[in-house]
């Protein structure tokens, strides 16, 4: 008997689309962005179809707790066309754990939808495409990337709707900072740079630096905790900075969430509907680098 030939649908390259562009995804994260039609237990099973023919790869740390999905070259191939001319080809991460805090906190509520007059455009696409190709909203420049970039207004003035993400858990140099200080208020003038770190002497010292290369005194600049937004996700409060105790989702014009898409982000259980393992991260150190 001839043996059938595996077929991708649509759902899947959207499925190989989201992971090419946000790198690591949650089991959960990809049901509700690709396989929305389907039952939680037909997503995951469809995920272990196209992880058996090597499309795409279950991520675990070292102690199994947590599971993420990454792309794989099989994959990649089936929707390279979709994705136009690159600088830089490929499909992988360089720091996973920090990949993976990087979709979660930018991705956030807009995993499924983005608001009207709004986008985003993340780590990945920042590094893959040449400057020319970027939207016209993105600053095309070589001196400092961000995490990421938000626009809460396509048509407004870059001060008044550009938002830059920065997740930073392992410190700098003060150099270093003085000149993503100056970056931000002499080149680029965003309306505001959101900064997710783990502590509050993280925030004396990042915001201490930025200061000295700024010439606005870095008004610019905001400090979420990261422990509070493992709680609350973009219903996480500005701890320090430029709209102190402002919600994040008021900074990006999201209401509260209905879907709660952001939780889905953090949701690290292989098969979301078994309890087994922890229902959510509790901790920037995943240990996803470190494979047996």
């Amino acid at each position: 008997m001839k043996k059938r030939s595996f077929r991708i649908t649509d759902q899947d390259q959207e499925c190989f689309l989201m992971l090419w562009k946000w790198k690591l995804l949650t089991t959960a994260a990809l049901k509700m962005a690709a396989y929305n039609q389907k039952s939680f237990f037909r997503a995951y099973r469809r995920l272990l179809e196209l992880e058996k023919a090597n499309y795409i790869q279950s991520l675990r740390s070292l102690d199994q707790k947590y599971s993420v999905w990454q792309l794989m070259e099989n994959g990649f191939n089936v929707i390279e066309e979709k994705l136009g001319s690159r600088k830089h080809d490929g499909f992988g991460c360089e720091n996973k754990n920090h990949d993976f805090w990087v979709t979660a906190i930018h991705l956030g509520e807009w995993l499924k939808d983005v608001p009207e007059n709004c986008d985003l455009y993340s780590e990945q696409q920042l590094r893959k495409y040449d400057l020319t190709s970027y939207p016209d909203w993105v600053p095309s420049n070589y001196e400092h990337r961000p995490d990421g970039w938000w626009s809460i207004g396509l048509d407004q003035p870059r001060e008044n709707m550009l938002i830059a993400l920065e997740v930073e858990f392992s410190k700098k140099s003060p150099g270093d900072y003085k000149l993503v200080g100056e970056f931000y208020s002499k080149i680029i003038s965003p309306y505001q740079v959101i900064w997710v770190v783990k502590s509050k002497g993280d925030i004396d010292y990042i915001f201490k630096n930025l200061k000295a290369g700024s010439t606005t005194d870095a008004e610019e600049q905001s400090f979420v905790l990261l422990d509070h937004y493992i709680q609350h996700q973009w219903q996480s409060q500005i701890y320090f900075g430029k709209n102190k105790d402002k919600k994040v989702s008021d900074i990006l014009c999201a209401s509260a969430p209905q879907s709660s898409a952001g939780s889905l982000l953090l949701d690290i259980r292989k098969l979301p509907i078994e309890s087994s393992s922890p229902s959510s991260v509790c901790k920037a150190e995943m240990g996803l680098s470190r494979q047996y």
